[in-house]
């Protein structure tokens, strides 16, 4: 067996007071800088217990993560464009969902079944988040008339450090902001309804559309 050890920052009693209220804007955040708000945010993962059982997912899901996160960074990924569509009339394109797969073709690769909940238990799904919204931004920067859909974790509908970046290019381009749709997965419960809701209204302010993924299927 390999030992390892972690630290996490946790909030003080205060800021546990003002993140129940739920944040106002990323801009609060800001003022202590990125990294100063980041070390702010909760750990979101699920917590370590000693058993077999836990340890062998565990080790599954970080080599998983591993594997993906050197992807990411050795730029083996791609965005492919699925078509949302009416479901009456002509079946107009509503948006493109932007869906990561894998440059050599590993098709089932990114099945949310497989990967999203791995990162979702270490507490990591928000940096995979922020990676390919990144991603989608730069495509709808690119192309001026394409209305662009991406999906984001329940984790990660919350306005926190993790989206000063993308607060701050959304405020900046009001003409990106409306060709970009939220797309919240189904495969973890909203943590903090209240937080997630704030969220959503803050998104939808900027110009974002918010919208629930498989909803109805």
């Amino acid at each position: 067996y390999v030992a390892l050890s972690g630290a996490w920052s946790l909030p003080a009693a205060e800021d546990q007071k003002e993140a129940a209220k739920g944040q106002k804007d990323a801009e609060q955040v800001k003022s202590g800088g990125a990294a100063a708000a980041l070390a702010r945010i909760p750990f979101s993962g699920d917590p370590p217990v000693a058993d077999d059982g836990w340890v062998r997912r565990y080790r599954c899901d970080m080599a998983d993560t591993v594997d993906l996160f050197d992807m990411l960074a050795n730029e083996r990924v791609v965005l492919a464009w699925q078509s949302v569509r009416r479901t009456e009339g002509l079946r107009a394109i509503l948006y493109r969902e932007c869906l990561l797969r894998a440059a050599d073709g590993r098709e089932d690769y990114f099945a949310p079944a497989r990967l999203v909940p791995s990162l979702e238990r270490l507490g990591l799904v928000r940096a995979l988040d922020r990676y390919v919204l990144g991603r989608v931004l730069d495509e709808l920067e690119a192309s001026p008339v394409v209305s662009l859909g991406v999906n984001i974790s329940a984790h990660s509908a919350v306005l926190d450090g993790w989206w000063v970046e993308i607060v701050k290019r959304l405020r900046r381009r009001p003409d990106v902001a409306s060709r970009l749709v939220l797309e919240i997965t189904e495969t973890a419960k909203i943590p903090f309804i209240a937080e997630a809701a704030s969220f959503a209204a803050r998104m939808r302010s900027f110009g974002c559309r918010i919208a629930l993924d498989d909803f109805g299927s």
